[in-house]
């Protein structure tokens, strides 16, 4: 019996308590807040369309309540931004849904922003859960920027006159592409004067680089719309390799993500298939005058609206030497009529792209040939002797017989020399130097020979004469040289 009492007192509290749980409505989301608007606006005003539902998890309904939007500058809620107006709900019954679609308006600074929503922000409907009320949307950004200074487009006059007439419809200014024409600058050739058998250095040829007219890009004149394509880039330009190329030019690898944020219904956000170019700029002002576009193009296929598409493009480089900003111009034969016109032009202004400078053509060596000695004496100087030495003998010998016989000769022979040489030099060299000699040399005779009769005779008389040579030959050289 008081098993029973205790077990139908149980049910009773049980049965109190759920009854009064399910009493009280659970307001929280059904489908977390979405932007279907652009998240790019302006910071002079802009607009902000989204859309969330809200579902009451509880038979009991929920009665009158307020949300409540807000802009947030980081991914926490707190201390943020409310935007008008907020949306007033009438009730929701049990186990419903409410739709909500809103627009909001705001005036903000420049940055990045998320949007918070609040359901019953005010706490006039009393739930059982508190804590499911408020929700931020992180994965899509909310970027404010300060409207573009306002820059007067330069008039380019040619001949014959293109005149740009701009519309107050997408149409784009008439491109104005003048003629290329190749400029030549001629280094003169300096061509020495060679003597004979000098094989002169060759001389560089100077190579006519042609100066390159860039192509004026076309400024369109966009209308701001509220639905359609809207393409852009979320990441990029960048380049990837080397920055710097030859005076020849060269390739660049160039790679960004398009995406297309488009607005409305499936086929007003799709954007037709279309073109997008690189170009390259002398300055960081897109459009003035001074840009070329760079081949290939990319040829973008159709794009459903949320799409992206990850592009690597290999860009060919002209040989104009000169510091650039690459940008990528999306839709560039402007085929997409696009809500927002205005973000087609994206450029990197972090990497210059640099093209070097020719060498310069100067002559590497070009010697002017000189012989280095001429075959023909300056002076020819002439050998004179300062002193002309008379060669005459130390000892004039007299041939006296060593013994003295008394003889009476048959003949008395004269004693002459057989051979009685003249004592000339055995060298004279005639002097003769290659260059003016410093000091006149003295030619001297290297030997001076004594004349001595080869055979000096005895003469053995029968009888003993006295031997008196009849001649004394005194040797005295005949010539001096």
């Amino acid at each position: 019996m008081h098993r029973l009492f205790l077990r139908s007192l149980f049910v009773a509290l049980i049965g109190s308590w759920v009854s009064s749980v399910d009493a009280q409505p659970d307001l929280f989301f059904k489908s977390n807040p979405s932007i279907t608007s652009s998240r790019n606006v302006s910071s002079e005003g802009a607009t902000l369309d989204f859309d969330y539902t809200v579902r009451n998890g509880q038979n009991s309904p929920a009665g009158g309540h307020i949300n409540r939007h807000y802009l947030s500058s980081d991914t926490q809620i707190g201390n943020d931004i409310e935007v008008f107006p907020f949306y007033s709900s009438s009730g929701i019954s049990g186990k419903t849904n409410e739709a909500i679609t809103t627009t909001v308006s705001f005036t903000v600074s420049a940055g990045t922003y998320y949007l918070v929503v609040l359901i019953d922000a005010d706490n006039g409907v009393s739930e059982i859960n508190e804590g499911n009320n408020s929700y931020i949307l992180t994965s899509k950004s909310i970027t404010v920027t300060d409207p573009p200074t306002a820059t007067p487009t330069a008039t380019h006059t040619s001949t014959p006159t293109a005149t740009n007439t701009p519309t107050a419809t997408r149409t784009s200014t008439p491109t104005w592409t003048p003629t290329s024409t190749p400029t030549s600058t001629q280094t003169p050739t300096d061509t020495p004067t060679l003597l004979p058998g000098v094989t002169p250095s060759p001389t560089p040829t100077s190579t006519n680089t042609p100066t390159f007219t860039p192509t004026q890009t076309p400024t369109s004149t966009p209308t701001q719309g509220t639905r359609g394509p809207d393409l852009t880039l979320t990441s990029g330009p960048s380049v990837t390799g080397s920055l710097e190329l030859p005076y020849t030019g060269g390739t660049l690898s160039v790679n960004y993500v398009e995406y297309n944020d488009g607005l409305g219904n499936t086929s007003q956000k799709r954007a037709d298939a279309h073109t997008n170019t690189v170009y390259l700029s002398v300055d960081q002002t897109i459009g003035n005058g001074d840009d070329f576009a760079l081949t290939p193009t990319d040829s973008a296929p159709l794009m459903q609206g949320a799409d992206s598409r990850n592009v690597n493009l290999t860009v060919n480089v002209p040989g104009t030497p000169g510091s650039y900003y690459l940008y990528v111009f999306l839709d560039s034969g402007q085929v997409v009529t696009e809500w927002n016109e205005n973000n087609n032009h994206v450029m990197n202004t972090s990497q210059v792209v640099v093209v070097q400078q020719p060498p310069t053509a100067t002559p590497t060596n070009t010697p002017t040939v000189t012989p280095t000695s001429t075959n023909t004496p300056t002076d020819t100087p002439t050998a004179t002797p300062t002193d002309t030495p008379t060669d005459t003998p130390t000892n004039t010998p007299t041939a006296t017989p060593t013994d003295t016989p008394t003889a009476t000769p048959t003949d008395t022979p004269t004693d002459t020399p057989t051979n009685t040489p003249t004592a000339t030099p055995t060298d004279t060299p005639t002097s003769t130097p290659t260059d003016t000699p410093t000091n006149t040399p003295t030619a001297t005779p290297t030997d001076t020979p004594t004349a001595t009769p080869t055979d000096t005779p005895t003469a053995t008389p029968t009888d003993t004469p006295t031997a008196t040579p009849t001649d004394t030959p005194t040797a005295t050289p005949t010539d001096t040289p």
